[in-house]
């Protein structure tokens, strides 16, 4: 069976990595016909990775006629790769009629300033929209003068992993408490699971929120907190808690302050689990955390998601995280959105070009500049385009997601963001 791998800074969408090692595999004889794939758990469990990543790779190469899904029994190998010429021409092929689908379906389209947003997701359900779990409207809070969040318009798909990433004092906990229902918006509108945030007991809970430092109380024994979370919550599972409690080996008995940060963050998030909410909000769980500890919360995190399907939106300074368990971004600085979408979708859309020295203004309308560098004879772009890169003078490269965010959170404030065309 292949055992697969991550590359974080390879620049490639980790669903894609999949999709070639399998390839890759099939091509030295690594995998043969009727060889069965790793379970979507199975993955997530050696990976901790976002089961929609592994399904979607299973879903391309099935797709590609490699393999094929027999329910109840798994994903098996229908066919080998003997001739990686032949393979690669078919990409080709199928990467031209993509872009071209798209000239044809985008004529007339119209360009806006404002902050990016990706809507691919949305033409995924055969034209119809897919249903959110957070929508915003010109949502803002304000403290005093100063703005925390401002003209956020949002809408987060459901089903999906969401990392939330900025800088300190970006607006990433204002929304997160926003969509929770802990503060009221200044102006604007916010929708989550349907319902206005902690506009009543159901709306309450729908959603599960486990603020910074993963709180728990410090005096309270493992079993007191499930006591109270089953009194609090009418959706409480208890077999899930205390299966829970028991793989991680915590002890009922033990005081939650005497637990180390790694143990009080998975009783935190199985408090949050066994409440079985349909989104669950989670603001900076694993900041304080050491690597080892991190990589078990989000294995956890993910091995759940896989298991009972539901949103998560997860706050993170932590990019190499995001990457691997995240399959929506949402960046903030300055208190606003700078981009949001798939992460695939923006990795693919996204590249950096590298030629003689140029300026931004003669680039194609269609290449719009997320960041540029200069030096006497050298450009250098992160650009967005949904189109190919045709100018031989470019030496073009791909973009990975930690350089994409960190090029969204430095825009300079009178540099206009960019906005998808709807």
């Amino acid at each position: 069976m292949i055992e697969f791998h991550l590359d974080p800074g390879s620049g490639v969408s980790p669903y894609m990595q999949l999709v070639r090692q399998v390839r890759q595999a099939l091509r030295l004889g690594l995998l043969r016909e009727g060889d069965r794939l790793p379970t979507v758990k199975e993955v997530v469990a050696q990976l901790a990775i976002n089961p929609n990543t592994v399904l979607k790779a299973y879903r391309e190469l099935e797709h590609e006629g490699l393999v094929a899904p027999r329910p109840g029994v798994g994903t098996f190998v229908t066919r080998t790769l003997a001739d990686a010429s032949l393979a690669a021409h078919g990409e080709l092929r199928k990467d031209l009629r993509k872009w071209l689908a798209k000239q044809a379906g985008g004529a007339g389209r119209r360009e806006h300033r404002g902050a990016v947003h990706d809507h691919l997701s949305d033409r995924r359900a055969g034209g119809h929209s897919m249903t959110a779990v957070l929508q915003s409207r010109g949502l803002g809070k304000k403290y005093g003068k100063r703005w925390a969040l401002s003209d956020c318009t949002l809408d987060v798909p459901a089903g999906r992993v969401v990392g939330l990433v900025g800088p300190n004092g970006a607006g990433k906990t204002t929304l997160l408490s926003l969509a929770a229902g802990q503060l009221t918006p200044t102006e604007g509108e916010i929708t989550v699971v349907g319902g206005r945030p902690a506009s009543g007991s159901e709306q309450l809970t729908k959603v599960g929120f486990v603020a910074q430092d993963t709180p728990t109380y410090a005096r309270l024994t493992i079993a007191e907190h499930l006591r109270l979370g089953a009194r609090l919550n009418p959706r409480w599972d208890d077999g899930l808690a205390r299966d829970r409690v028991a793989r991680l080996g915590l002890d009922l008995r033990q005081r939650a302050g005497r637990l180390s940060g790694g143990q009080r963050a998975q009783l935190a998030l199985t408090l949050g689990l066994a409440k079985r909410p349909e989104l669950l909000i989670l603001d900076e769980p694993v900041a304080a955390l050491d690597p080892l500890a991190r990589r078990e919360f989000l294995q956890g995190l993910m091995e759940a998601v896989a298991e009972h399907s539901f949103s998560v939106i997860l706050s993170s300074h932590l990019v190499s995280d995001l990457e691997r368990v995240c399959d929506h971004l949402v960046v903030l600085a300055a208190a606003r959105v700078q981009v949001a979408g798939d992460v695939d979708d923006l990795i693919a859309s996204h590249h950096r070009l590298s030629g003689p020295r140029r300026d931004a203004a003669r680039l194609p309308d269609d290449q719009h500049v997320v960041s540029e560098s200069h030096t006497d004879r050298q450009s250098t772009f992160l650009v967005r385009t949904d189109g190919p890169i045709l100018d031989p003078a470019w030496t073009v490269g791909p973009v990975g997601l930690e350089d994409l965010v960190l090029a969204y959170m430095e825009r300079k404030p009178e540099h206009p963001a960019l906005e998808a065309v709807r």
